[in-house]
């Protein structure tokens, strides 16, 4: 009937509009066709932090809200989101930027719930359990590929997968403990209802011992606070000019008194348990054996390692970190080695490189150059610039006592001119 059929457009055009890939909202229809479209997104850790901009926030409602925030911090959570795909799909691109919107969204809502897992207030048990594996993985895996070798790489396996393990099963232990204890202080803090509390500086001990020591004196700061608030809970009651008031002074002041020792008691644990955790991955920092080697040439041609050319580098990109990519030509230092004279493929640069006030002196593009002109009377090469050169005034002098550096630097310039 015509009412059924009718009924039944409505059903389809509805169908239609909930399905983002058949709804053609583009001007007059036009279309992508799409033979195969993946998109990945790289794995994304999120860590996060609850309650510390919540202290403002006053009466229950705060109280309930800070503590939500505080349990609920995440560390380093690892979302994989699966890519998205299509496959022989003509769509408009509206539709498009829907679809993948809706994909994402809809991953991020299912990945959600492995955040559980990195709770600091359970001590990130996944966190903890992928540096576990990861050591047990190392203590069975060096040794045996160790063994497919010689019985030397096999005992060199044994003390480096022994190491890892050692080293990862610390750190798991030592970052749950001191993400439990630093939950629990901050929830603890929560029954003091301090508004003007004044959190410690955050600082990351670098071993046990310096943990030890900044958890001695928060504790020591603790117990202070706690029996100075207990001592000055009745005169606070009494200026507030009523009973309730100082029974609620007295009560909270009782309670500071036994709250503030406690909360220094987890801080002295949660610094020495991160002291053992740090010190546990202080040996896998990665330091510079040697400077960064010169590029040379327009083409930045990588040749072999020189310590000087290195050094020059260097000392050009402490003055100025543009010239880090910067192609040598050549390079010219005077007798006492208090300056140097730098040609690279596009500029001259002179650089007073003596003591602390290193600086360049010159720095002229070389298309802007003329021509030299030899000043013997000024110990000097005049740099002769074309007038629509925005180098500055023209001539650009190049001074140098010693004769024969300004030779040799002359004869630098004039060959990398030839060459432009």
């Amino acid at each position: 009937s015509p009412a059924a059929a009718a009924a039944e457009r409505v059903r389809a055009r509805q169908r239609t509009a909930s399905d983002p890939m058949r709804t053609d909202v583009s001007q007059e229809g036009r279309k992508l066709y799409l033979k195969k479209f993946e998109l990945r997104i790289q794995p994304v850790g999120l860590t996060f932090c609850g309650g510390s901009g919540l202290r403002g926030v006053r009466g229950d409602v705060g109280f309930w809200t800070r503590l939500v925030g505080t349990v609920s911090s995440v560390d380093n959570s690892l979302l994989r989101l699966e890519p998205f795909r299509l496959r022989d799909t003509s769509l408009p691109m509206t539709s498009l930027q829907a679809a993948v919107q809706g994909h994402y969204h809809q991953e991020c809502m299912h990945r959600l719930k492995s955040i559980v897992g990195n709770l600091e207030v359970l001590g990130n048990p996944a966190g903890n359990f992928r540096h576990f594996a990861i050591g047990c993985y190392d203590g069975f895996f060096q040794p045996y590929q160790g063994a497919m070798h010689s019985p030397e790489d096999m005992l060199e396996g044994v003390v480096k997968g022994t190491g890892s393990c050692l080293k990862n099963t610390c750190f798991s232990a030592s970052n749950c403990v001191s993400k439990v204890t630093g939950t629990a202080s901050q929830g603890c803090l929560l029954c003091l209802h301090d508004q003007h509390h004044q959190a410690p500086p955050l600082l990351q001990p670098t071993n046990p011992g310096e943990g030890l020591r900044i958890g001695a004196a928060s504790l020591a700061r603790a117990v202070i606070a706690g029996v100075l608030g207990c001592a000055s809970a009745p005169s606070r009651g009494c200026r507030s000019g009523s009973l309730r008031g100082l029974v609620s002074e007295c009560g909270l002041g009782v309670v500071g008194c036994l709250v503030q020792p406690l909360v220094g008691c987890l801080d002295l644990v949660r610094h020495t348990s991160e002291g053992f955790r740090n010190a546990s991955i202080s040996g896998d920092e990665r330091h510079r054996v040697r400077l960064p080697r010169m590029l040379y040439g327009a083409e930045r041609v990588v040749r072999s390692y020189l310590r000087e050319d290195a050094e020059l580098k260097a000392l050009l990109v402490s003055i100025d970190p543009s010239l880090n990519a910067l192609g040598l030509v050549d390079s010219r230092w005077d007798p006492d080695r208090s300056s140097v004279a730098v040609v690279s493929d596009s500029l001259f640069l002179h650089v007073h490189a003596a003591g602390a006030q290193r600086k360049l002196l010159l720095k002229v593009p070389l298309r802007d150059i003329q021509h030299l002109e030899p000043l013997e009377n000024s110990k000097a090469v005049a740099l002769n610039l074309f007038p629509s050169s925005a180098a500055g005034p023209s001539p650009q002098l190049f001074r140098v006592a010693d004769a024969a550096t300004r030779r040799m630097v002359a004869q630098m310039l004039n060959v990398a001119l030839d060459a432009l």
